[in-house]
């Protein structure tokens, strides 16, 4: 019998369906329990206030976990939690001690993020440049040139904080001199007197560091 020979894209749709088809039947049939139930943004605050959070301002608190989410700020409650099987909140916890903790990583997360744009480009200049002057512009495919280095990083956790930040700023006093990270970050915390610098790592003393004095 002669066989026909189909255009590519009617065979590639029809193995998208057929994919499509199984991770539907997989899906259905795979599902993991999920107890919880969904509740109201209102509901959510009282549920909060029988955990023992306190709010001072319950509708922009209203406002925030319709627009961000309870879950997502869950994270920066945790470190409020005397009982983190329970949820129970230690005394004193605020909701809005919880926002302002999750604005100071929002603000934070922008600070990293540009200096390490800086970093990774000048980097790969001075990678490319000092490598194509001694072994020629193909020296990406000499695989004698490279190693795997391990850096030995803390335990996994906030406690990194204060060591990338450090990296961060050694870098920065090679790549610029008159960078002024030190001083902004001292100013990111001076407006988060909440902030916790020993959760992340810091140590007592780290402002009498040399890498840290600005």
């Amino acid at each position: 019998m002669p066989q026909h020979a189909y255009p590519a894209s009617r065979k590639n749709s029809a193995l998208r369906v057929s994919f499509l088809f199984y991770i539907s039947m997989t899906t259905k049939t795979n599902k993991i329990p999920y107890p919880k139930h969904l509740i109201s943004f209102t509901d959510q605050i009282n549920l909060l206030k029988q955990r023992g959070m306190a709010f001072r301002d319950e509708p922009k608190a209203l406002h925030l976990l319709q627009n961000i989410s309870y879950y997502r700020l869950s994270g920066y409650w945790y470190p409020l939690l005397a009982d983190k099987q329970q949820h129970i909140f230690k005394p004193g916890s605020t909701f809005e001690l919880a926002y302002s903790i999750y604005k100071f990583d929002s603000e934070l997360r922008k600070l990293i993020i540009a200096e390490i744009e800086k970093i990774e480009v000048a980097v790969r200049t001075q990678t490319a440049y000092i490598l194509s002057s001694q072994y020629g512009a193909y020296w990406f495919e000499d695989s004698s040139l490279f190693s795997n280095p391990v850096i030995k990083l803390p335990a996994n956790g906030t406690p990194q904080v204060y060591f990338v930040l450090s990296m961060i700023i050694y870098l920065l006093n090679t790549i610029n001199p008159n960078h002024s990270f030190v001083s902004r970050f001292k100013a990111l915390l001076n407006c988060y007197p909440s902030i916790d610098v020993r959760a992340m790592g810091f140590p007592d003393d780290w402002k009498d560091e040399s890498l840290w004095k600005d």
